[in-house]
């Protein structure tokens, strides 16, 4: 406590020595958002609905997207955690040893996002974001113990694996596209 007291002259000593100096972000990031980790094997984009979620430090160790108006969050979510986003920071990124890739928000803020405008757009986005939201319900009865049996374990699993492939072909359907970048 006597280290956090001294910390610029004394501003911070007293009952709140403990307090974070430069609050300048934490407007926008007490806000829902997509997290995910700054270096990663694939890209973990996750909705932090409740924004209670937050980095500190200078090297933050994961970004924070706060979606426009009007933009789901679903769809980006499976935009972002796609095999095509991940070839892409693969094929535009830093590549780092092991495989892993840097998601540094410098690394995929030039990553293309296309937002569905025609009526055949719409409805692989509309896939898109039920997928997601598939795999949010399945992870989440997984972490919280709800998913008791192999047999349940393996349904769920099973539902997880086959909405990530529907992401894929609907995104891969989105940008019109035949083959990964890269």
């Amino acid at each position: 406590r006597s280290a956090l007291d001294k910390r610029e002259k004394g501003r911070f000593a007293g009952e709140r020595f403990y307090q974070y100096s430069r609050p300048q972000n934490f407007a926008p990031l007490s806000k829902p958002k997509i997290i995910n980790p700054d270096i990663c094997k694939h890209p973990q984009m996750c909705w932090d609905a409740t924004g209670r979620s937050v980095f500190s430090g200078g090297a933050a160790g994961g970004v924070a997207i706060i979606p426009r108006d009007g933009v789901s969050a679903m769809l980006l979510i499976g935009l972002l955690n796609s095999s095509f986003a991940d070839s892409w920071i693969r094929t535009n990124g830093t590549p780092f040893r092991g495989g892993y890739l840097n998601c540094e928000i410098r690394f995929i803020r030039d990553l293309p996002i296309k937002l569905p405008k025609t009526a055949e757009e719409k409805k692989h986005a509309e896939r898109i974001e039920a997928s997601v939201k598939q795999i949010m319900t399945d992870r989440a009865a997984l972490s919280s113990g709800k998913v008791v049996g192999d047999r349940d374990r393996n349904d769920a699993e099973t539902r997880i694996d086959a909405a990530e492939r529907r992401i894929n072909a609907d995104v891969m359907k989105l940008y019109g596209v035949d083959k990964l970048p890269g």
